[in-house]
């Protein structure tokens, strides 16, 4: 590993734990275990080991390493006459259909065993990063730097074992905060300064949990927490994430009757939304409803899953992602419930006294609890979307941010009039689209940046009323990489729609996508 990473590692453990506590390689596991995981694939031009970020691609495809694709060759238009069908097409053009790995756009430097980074320098085993520097072991995020083992940070410096963490500094193990610095071992918190084993508290400053102590008293206290989390990281090469100290310890709690406060919702919007997506996307509004078509939009956005409140029972969803499906179901909670918990509850001077780092678990466990909610800025209409920033009308979709218009959706931003798409940015009227930015009018685009009007396509850039082309760049009227001009291109587009149309609207699904026609199965992704 470049020694620049080791300097890194040793600085960020001093400023974290007051210390170091040996070298980065023997944490390596520890600092990956709730990251989305990197997949590893052998080249198929040189043999080398290809990062992926994806690890979704049909197995039996054929893969490549970003710097070994030819973005300057040349492919034969095949001839409209032997375009009958979907399957036909993708037959005909399979030879040119390869996942591309270690993918590395725009201005970076010394990116390492990574893929789908963006404009950031010094990045050592990441994936799906952006605008950021000096990263390791990290999945998920963008304006950020100096920080490990996180997953999903935004805006952050110096930040270790941090999940869904924004504008945060010198934090260790903190699970949905924003804007806190020198925090520990702490959940759901908004402007906090130097607490540990706080949970839903706002603006609290020098507090073990969520009770504000004098500085002196802090300080004394929070050495020694510290010196047992270096000395049993030493020893045992991990510690238990925050998930992992509260799951099983019961509290006593009496289930009582929070006020729901839930905002109204009206599906209606969204239902228009989503036919008027389909009539531009694909030529027609698609019938039945969206929910019709749930397992097709949600087959590549993480599952939705219900959950209920561990003290009122009321309907509680989350996403099968790591950093979401990790919390216990027996310690989930509302985003009322939580404010009401870090309003009332604090450990007593008595617990204090006796705090360790072996037992902080149960002195905390009346208010150890998990809020997978929270609404930043103003949202109107959102219905079972519990984590949004500056939203309007969004369904089964999280987190979202700045959107409006989606359903059926992870992480979209920027964005509108988007259904079925995961990690999106500045987008809009997009089906089925991943891991792109600058799309519009697309449906089944992976990997993509500033195209229009295109389908099926894999690590394109540039390119305008293209279908199945894979790692391209500045096409137009192009299919499988040939352009074809527009006359021949706008009857292979009203095949191929046609027979989408057809199959959804007789199935509500297709057998096949993006992420599948790479392979030789590809008929049943």
């Amino acid at each position: 590993m470049h020694l620049l990473f080791e300097k890194k590692w040793q600085g960020l453990c001093r400023l974290i734990f007051k210390e170091e506590i040996g070298p980065l390689s023997l944490y390596a596991k520890w600092l990956c275990e709730l990251n989305e995981p990197i997949v590893r694939r052998k080249s198929c031009i040189s043999g080398k080991e290809v990062a992926y970020a994806i690890g979704e691609y049909a197995q039996d495809a054929k893969w490549i390493s970003l710097d070994e694709v030819d973005f300057s060759k040349k492919w034969e238009a095949l001839s409209i006459n032997s375009i009958k069908d979907i399957e036909s097409l993708v037959e005909a053009l399979s030879e040119r259909f390869y996942y591309a790995g270690n993918v590395v756009l725009g201005n970076c430097d010394n990116v390492q065993n990574s893929s789908n980074i963006s404009d950031s320098y010094n990045i050592y085993d990441c994936s799906a990063f952006g605008n950021s520097k000096n990263l390791c072991h990290c999945t998920y995020g963008r304006l950020s730097e100096d920080s490990m083992g996180c997953n999903g940070l935004g805006e952050s410096m110096h930040c270790l074992h941090c999940y869904d963490a924004f504008r945060n500094k010198r934090c260790f193990e903190l699970w949905l905060t924003q804007n806190c610095s020198d925090c520990r071992y702490s959940h759901n918190l908004g402007n906090c300064i130097e607490c540990m084993f706080c949970f839903h508290v706002q603006n609290k400053k020098h507090a073990i949990g969520n009770l504000e102590l004098p500085l002196s008293k802090y300080l004394s206290i929070k050495e020694g927490l510290l010196a047992q989390m270096a000395e049993k990281l030493r020893r045992d090469k991990r510690l238990p994430n925050l998930a992992e100290m509260v799951g099983n310890v019961p509290d006593g709690r009496v289930n009582a009757a929070f006020a729901a406060g839930k905002m109204p919702a009206n599906k209606k919007p969204i239902e228009g939304a989503f036919e008027k997506t389909g009539t531009i996307v694909l030529g027609k509004a698609l019938a039945g409803g969206v929910d019709a078509y749930e397992g097709w939009l949600e087959k590549r956005t993480r599952e939705l899953e219900h959950c209920k409140s561990a003290l009122s029972g009321e309907s509680i969803v989350r996403k099968k992602h790591l950093i979401y499906s990790a919390p216990p179901a027996n310690r989930l909670i509302t985003r009322n419930e939580a404010q009401e918990i870090g309003e009332k509850e604090k450990i007593s001077q008595m617990e204090l006294e006796s705090l360790d780092f072996g037992n902080a678990a149960q002195k905390t466990a009346k208010m150890a609890y998990f809020c997978l909610e929270y609404c930043h800025g103003t949202n109107t209409n959102i219905i079972e979307s519990p984590l949004c920033e500056q939203v309007s009308n969004s369904y089964r979709t999280l987190p979202v941010t700045m959107v409006k218009y989606c359903a059926y959706s992870f992480w979209p931003r920027n964005s509108e009039y988007v259904f079925g798409c995961n990690t999106l940015f500045d987008s809009a009227f997009c089906i089925n689209c991943y891991y792109s930015i600058g799309l519009s009018r697309c449906l089944e685009m992976d990997s993509c940046k500033n195209c229009a009007d295109s389908y099926f396509c894999h690590n394109c850039e540039n390119l305008s009323d293209c279908m199945f082309c894979f790692n391209a760049k500045n096409l137009k009227y192009a299919v499988g990489n040939a352009e074809v001009g527009k006359e021949n291109y706008m009857k292979i587009k009203s095949i191929v729609r046609g027979e989408i149309l057809e199959r959804l609207e007789k199935g509500k699904t297709l057998p096949f996508d993006v992420y599948s026609i790479g392979g030789r199965n590809w008929h049943s992704a």
